[in-house]
């Protein structure tokens, strides 16, 4: 039982992280300027932030 609603808060955090992820790229495709790198990088840390949020819940 436990397990199974490990596997579904993972579904969650992938489809969150996903989520975010194509949001930035919305919100960086109207500043060219900013290098996919950074783009990466703050969508790491998203989902970084995310997951420690996430966990604090969980425990």
């Amino acid at each position: 039982r436990r397990a199974r609603s490990l596997i579904h808060a993972h579904k969650l955090i992938n489809d969150m992280f996903r989520n975010i992820c194509s949001f930035k790229k919305i919100i960086f495709s109207a500043w060219p300027i900013i290098p996919s790198a950074s783009q990466s990088i703050i969508c790491t840390t998203n989902f970084i932030k995310l997951c420690q949020k996430f966990t604090k819940m969980c425990v």
